[in-house]
């Protein structure tokens, strides 16, 4: 088959292999894509990416760019690659635990427009064991449309629920009559 000379270096380089596969098996363990849509959706005023930090201002272009928000949960610590691909000119946003559309420089991570053209956003970011937001969105007011969405990194992601801002406002409305209706019960015994 092979000269005796030959199967010591097969041997060497398959345990290197082995070795190699087994290393590297754990850096790129979990997976998730999903399709995100914007058009048609709610609005904000979107960060502007501020290179591999956390954004600190507003976009002048994108002050009521729709979006689309979806909850991840992610199970092990490490680097986590987000890359989303679209006919139009996508941004991405990630965000720390919660995002909230009425105060979106809160909890924001890491943004971005370009990777490296038009219809290519994404990028690179540790990630602790925890909940994040990925928030799609566009350049400008007018830039909607759909992209689909893979994050790749050490974890399983997960999808989790994102509740609806507006379901979330009338929880707290409904939250309020109540203390208020128990305080007036109080007050009238």
């Amino acid at each position: 088959m092979y000269p005796d000379s030959w199967q010591g270096n097969l041997s060497v380089i398959h345990r290197y292999l082995v070795v190699a596969l087994v290393t590297l098996a754990p850096l790129y363990g979990g997976s998730f894509t999903y399709v995100a849509v914007t058009t048609g959706q709610p609005t904000y005023n979107r960060p502007e990416a501020n290179g591999n930090l956390a954004p600190t201002v507003l976009s002048f272009y994108a002050t009521n760019v729709a979006y689309s928000a979806k909850a991840l949960t992610v199970s092990q610590a490490g680097t986590y690659v987000v890359n989303s691909t679209g006919p139009w000119d996508n941004y991405t946003i990630l965000y720390n635990a919660t995002f909230n559309p009425l105060n979106p420089l809160n909890n924001v991570i890491i943004a971005n427009d370009d990777n490296p053209t038009v219809g290519l956003s994404g990028f690179s970011v540790n990630l602790a064991i925890g909940n994040y937001v990925l928030v799609t969105s566009g350049w400008l007011n007018s830039s909607a449309g759909t992209a689909t969405n893979t994050i790749t990194g050490p974890g399983n992601i997960t999808a989790t629920a994102t509740p609806e801002t507006g379901t979330m406002a009338m929880l707290g409305i409904g939250l309020v009559f109540l203390g208020a209706a128990k305080i007036k019960r109080k007050q009238l015994t």
